[in-house]
């Protein structure tokens, strides 16, 4: 005859050890994803012309991700559907009303979708790649980051370079990438500038002006060597 007390410790202890080692499986897995966005993110910032540590910064580097999409106004709707969507839960008791949640829903995901088709045409991409953006965004962003994408500016006003200026640049050796002359290292590859470097001055036609603080850019820098704001859609060339 069979036992009718079987020891079902093993298994439950089996079971237990399955569960912690697919749990820390996936929780590595995770980190490893959010750890690359990031990076891809540092990259991104870097294209752009913008300091990477900017990503580290709460609030302040969510806005520069969408500003540099130029829908930096949606950071702001994003975060007040946030907000309301918090007060909301506190004042019902987590209750929400079924049509608000949903239309709150709704909002964010347009909002989400035109975020994400605006940042893949400032890199120079198109709607398909909007939706790879809305559907799997951390390998897009990774994609962005690291790969050959190159940033394209953003839809800013205008602004016009002075006629009689002169712009002094110096080429880096190490990539041929031609900065001004009050910039100590080069702003694509990071290289020291040399005692030596060559320096050339060009026409302010090859270069654009900022908008907000007059400062005369060269051509290749898509945001302010001063201040940082964006390059206005049509620089003179």
């Amino acid at each position: 005859m069979y036992s009718r007390n079987y020891n079902y410790s093993v298994d439950t202890y089996d079971y237990i050890q399955l569960s912690v080692g697919l749990a820390t499986f996936l929780g590595l897995v995770i980190l490893a994803f959010a750890i690359l966005t990031v990076i891809g993110w540092c990259k991104m910032f870097k294209k752009a012309g913008i300091p990477w540590e900017r990503v580290f910064v709460p609030f302040y580097g969510n806005y520069w991700q969408f500003k540099i999409a130029n829908c930096q106004n949606f950071y702001w709707w994003t975060l007040s559907l946030s907000l309301l969507t918090t007060v909301i839960s506190f004042i019902a008791g987590f209750n929400v009303t079924g049509v608000v949640s949903v239309l709150i829903s709704i909002a964010s995901f347009v909002l989400q979708c035109i975020y994400c088709y605006r940042l893949s045409q400032t890199f120079g991409h198109g709607a398909g790649y909007a939706w790879g953006l809305v559907l799997l965004y951390p390998i897009f962003i990774m994609i962005l980051g690291f790969g050959t994408s190159t940033y394209c500016g953003t839809t800013y006003s205008s602004g016009t370079a002075p006629k009689s200026a002169q712009v002094k640049l110096w080429t880096c050796g190490a990539c041929g990438t031609r900065n001004l002359f009050s910039r100590s290292a080069c702003f694509s590859c990071g290289c020291e500038k040399p005692s030596d470097a060559p320096v050339s001055a060009v026409s302010p036609v090859t270069g654009w002006t900022c908008p907000k603080c007059n400062t005369v850019n060269s051509s290749n820098r898509f945001t302010c060597e001063n201040c940082s704001e964006f390059r206005p859609k049509e620089p003179i060339q």
